[in-house]
Formats: structure tokens, C-alpha cells, sequence
């Protein structure tokens, strides 16, 4: 097995044609530096390392920039799950904190069942990577077939696009914080784009979520006993089989109750392909505020054409825009646009919202 390993203190640049007589003068982009997991030279993934580049237990200190990373294979179907031989293909980060910058990690595969992330994979309390003006595009992992972060990591990721990748863009489980800032995740599949699951925290701003496929339920977002904050964001052309269009929201195995706030955001034409929620669907105590945004062009096969709530959930809707949803092909019923079931409420105020009748506590049981 080979890997690329990262060190503390060392930084390393890629993307230079060899006439430069300074690092501002590379070019990434036009002098492609790869590193490939493909030691036998087939050009496939038979064969191949586990993991590219390793990056696990270094410092920020540990400098890694300019470079492709491509055709790791973590095929391993026995052990522990965890272990660089079963996720991780293209950089593998258990307990490091590496500063990943101006990179394109792509075609790195992992096993379906259990292995994760095909991209990159993070775990430890002590990890904490900043990825900046990268890449993340046609990888394959059963949990986060782009990125899996996991064990009490945390992961910062800027400027940067989580694109085309089978098994979801993003997996997050277990206590994890990640931060999300000016980034494009679209043309994911499989699993939603962003999944935060079990007691984990997602700040994300200024941020695109476009046209994923998210399997069953949140074709945008998947949010399972976590609290995820959402600040200028689009979700928007998402695909969900059954439930959440854009987001679904629930609280699983008594992890915790979820919580999801959104401010000056859109969710647009969002779909709940067989069921309820074309854009929201909150169930088990969810707790909700949406302010300022808009929720227009969503559909769901079902009710709640904007959102579906169940089950306890309460939503606060403050200046924000449902108008234009549908729900089993109807535009104007109250289902259209907010359905309450159970003992669910919605309380709006100093909103607008298609076949409302006016603001207040609303209830279509």
C-alpha cells in the first residue's frame, strides 16, 4: 500500500511548468500536477491504493496545494470501516488538521455498504482540515461518495465545489461541527447533498445547493438530530423520491431534537417525488424558523407543496415569501403551500403565503 503522506511544517505546492522564479507565478489550473493512486498503471481502479494522500495526525502547519488527486480505490471489505484501507480514497484524515488548498480530487472510489467517504474522509476530536478553492467532483462512497466527516471532527470548506459525486456530496455524523461558506454542491446522487446526522452543528453561507438527486428523502438537505444554520443560501432544483425536497428534518433513534434556521435564503422548484414536503418536511419535535426567505416552484406528490410538518414539529415563519408551490398537482389549496399534521403548528407572522386567508397559527388538519 502507498500513500502520499503530509508533515507538519512542510508545505507543498504543485502546478509550476519550471521556468517560475516565484510561487505566484504557478499555474494549477494549466500545469496539472497529479497525484494517482494507479500504482500498476492500468488507468483504472483495480489494484489501486487505499488512499492517495494521507493527511492524518499533522497540524495546520502541513501545507498541501495545487494538485489533482485521483484513483484511489479503498476496496477493502472487512475491519474496521474507519481505517484508510475502507474510506478515504482520494486523502484519508484521521486526528489532522492540514490546510488543503487549490485542489481537484476526483474519480476516487470506495466500496458500497459501509465504506465512506470517496473523496476525503475526516474522524478525531482533533481534526479540524480547512478546505479552500478546491474541488470535490465525481467520487463514489456509500456515506458521502465526496466527503465524509465523522467522531468529533470538524471540517471548514470555502470556496469550493462538491460536484457530480455518487453516495451525496457530504456525510457528517457524530458530533461534528462543519462550516460551509461560499460554496456549489450540485449534481450529487444517491444520498442527499448535505446529510448531518447524531448531535452535529453546520454553519453555511453564501452557498449553492443545486440540482442533487437525494434518494429518498432531503433532496437538498438531510438533517438528523442536528442543528443546521443557513445564511444567503439557494436549495433549488433538488430531487427527493419520497419526502423533503429540499430539506427533511427529524429526530432518529432519540438522538436529539433538530433544529434548522434559514435567513435570506431561497428554495425553489424542490421536489417530494412520491410524498409530502416539497420543500420542508419536519417531523419529531423539529424546531424551525425560516426569516426572510422564499419558498416558490416547489411540488410534492403529496401535501405540503412548501412544507409538510408532523409529529410535534413547530415552525416560525417571519417575513418570508410560500407562493407558487404545489401540492398533487394543485396550486390552490392550503395543502399547496403549508400541510400541519399531528400536533405540528406553523406560526406566521408578517409573511406572504399563497391560500392562507391571513397570518396567524395555521392549521389544515
Amino acid at each position: 500500500e502507498f500513500s502520499f503522506n503530509l508533515i507538519s511544517g512542510v508545505a507543498v505546492y504543485g502546478g509550476f511548468d519550471g521556468t517560475e522564479i516565484s510561487l505566484s507565478e504557478r499555474n494549477p489550473e494549466l500545469n496539472v500536477t497529479i497525484l494517482s493512486g494507479d500504482i500498476n498503471g492500468t488507468g483504472n481502479h483495480d489494484g489501486n491504493s487505499y488512499t492517495v494522500v494521507n493527511g492524518s495526525g499533522v497540524d495546520n502547519t502541513a501545507v498541501f496545494d495545487g494538485f489533482t488527486i485521483r484513483l484511489g480505490n479503498a476496496d477493502v471489505d472487512s475491519g474496521d470501516t474507519s481505517a484508510p484501507d475502507r474510506s478515504g480514497a482520494g486523502i484519508y484524515i484521521s486526528n489532522g488538521s492540514p490546510s488543503l488548498n487549490n485542489l481537484i480530487v476526483e474519480e476516487n472510489i470506495t466500496l458500497p455498504g459501509g465504506n465512506r467517504g470517496g473523496g476525503i474522509y475526516v474522524d478525531g476530536a482533533s481534526a479540524h482540515p480547512i478546505i479552500e478553492n478546491s474541488t470535490i467532483r465525481n467520487n463514489q462512497g456509500s456515506e458521502g461518495g465526496g466527503i465524509n466527516v465523522r467522531g468529533d471532527g470538524n471540517l471548514t470548506i470555502s470556496n469550493s465545489d462538491i460536484l457530480e459525486n455518487a453516495g451525496g456530496g457530504i456525510f457528517v455524523q457524530q458530533n461534528v461541527n462543519i462550516f460551509i461558506f461560499g460554496c456549489l454542491l450540485e449534481g450529487n446522487t444517491g444520498r442527499s447533498p448535505l446529510s448531518i446526522f447524531q448531535n452535529s452543528f453546520a454553519q453555511i453561507e453564501n452557498t449553492s445547493i443545486i440540482n442533487n438527486s437525494g434518494g429518498f428523502a432531503g433532496g437538498g438537505i438531510l438533517n438528523y438530530s442536528s442543528e443546521i444554520q443557513l445564511l444567503n443560501c439557494v436549495i433549488s432544483g433538488n430531487t427527493a423520491s419520497s419526502i423533503g425536497g429540499a430539506v427533511y428534518n427529524e429526530d432518529v433513534n432519540s438522538w436529539g431534537t433538530p433544529n434548522f434556521e434559514a435567513r435570506n435564503s431561497l428554495f425553489n422548484g424542490n421536489t417530494a417525488g412520491s410524498s409530502n414536503g416539497g420543500a420542508f418536511f419536519n417531523a419529531n419535535d423539529t424546531e424551525v424558523k425560516l426569516i426572510n426567505c422564499v419558498l416558490s416552484g416547489n411540488s410534492s406528490g403529496g401535501q405540503g407543496g412548501a412544507v409538510y410538518n408532523q409529529d410535534d414539529a413547530n415552525v416560525e415563519i417571519i417575513n418570508t415569501i410560500i407562493w407558487n408551490n404545489q401540492a398533487n398537482g394543485q396550486t390552490n389549496t392550503t395543502h399547496a403551500s403549508i400541510t400541519n399534521d399531528g400536533n405540528s403548528e406553523s406560526n406566521i407572522s408578517f409573511s406572504l403565503i399563497a391560500n392562507s386567508g391571513g397570518s396567524s397559527n395555521w392549521n389544515t388538519d
